[in-house]
């Protein structure tokens, strides 16, 4: 594993999205940073001709925000409480701004969509009655507090109440439920719902500014039908009014 400290990642990373910058302006290239040195370098004819692949980012500590402002094309985010969200954009817009640029936002969500809303809350419940819920802490380290040190991960830990034990505890929204970070590793918060309760809190993230989505469910070809042919075609209809 890498075994560099957090903080020392974010520099990395920045430094590396440097040399990447100049490379594609062109040849000849040089760069000195405290970890990367380039000499006669840049890309020449045909790839200088080409766009330069889009940076997709994500990170919720400070020195992430700091290289999110200066590379990211789209920030991309786990689902948290939409006000929340609104305050990072409304953050990572002022810094970047900075630097003349606007990134493009994005939203990384388990979505579990059904034909009626009460199908969904069993489906979560049936995932719920498989897991124990006496050790929850113990089941995704990386989202619990104090567990790695992802900032990211951190916060959405602390959309749980560290006293929750019950499935009804993890209800934080209308269709959003945050107990998907107990069972399993990854995000915190799922949308449950119907077809169109789906679509429309999709929708509510697209009007906060969220242009891209990832949209994970599981078992994949099965939820990726639902998705595609009951949920996105209910987006684009209310987006097209």
């Amino acid at each position: 594993g890498d075994v560099l400290p957090h903080d020392d990642r974010y520099v990395r990373t920045g430094e590396w999205l440097d040399v990447i910058d100049g490379f594609w302006k062109g040849s000849p290239y040089d760069h000195k940073s405290s970890l990367y040195e380039v000499r006669g370098g840049g890309l020449t004819a045909p790839l200088s001709n080409t766009r330069k692949p889009g940076i997709y980012f994500s990170g919720a500590s400070e020195p992430a925000l700091q290289v999110a402002a200066r590379h990211a094309d789209y920030y991309l985010m786990w689902l948290e409480p939409l006000e929340q969200m609104q305050a990072t954009m409304t953050r990572l817009n002022r810094m970047a701004a900075e630097h003349g640029r606007t990134p493009g936002y994005g939203l990384r969500v388990d979505v579990f969509a059904r034909e009626t809303e009460e199908e969904a809350w069993a489906e979560a419940r049936r995932l719920w009655d498989g897991f124990d819920p006496t050790a929850p802490k113990k089941a995704n380290p990386m989202t619990s507090v104090g567990g790695g040190d992802s900032v990211g991960a951190q916060r959405q830990a602390a959309l749980r109440n560290p006293e929750a034990s019950r499935f009804e505890d993890y209800l934080i929204g209308p269709n959003l439920w945050s107990g998907l970070g107990v069972i399993r590793p990854g995000p915190t918060i799922g949308i449950f719902g119907s077809y169109q309760q789906v679509a429309d809190r999709l929708v509510e993230y697209v009007d906060a500014g969220c242009g891209n989505f990832i949209l994970a469910a599981n078992p994949h070809l099965e939820e990726a039908l639902r998705i595609g042919e009951e949920v996105l075609p209910r987006v684009r209809a209310a987006l097209a009014q």
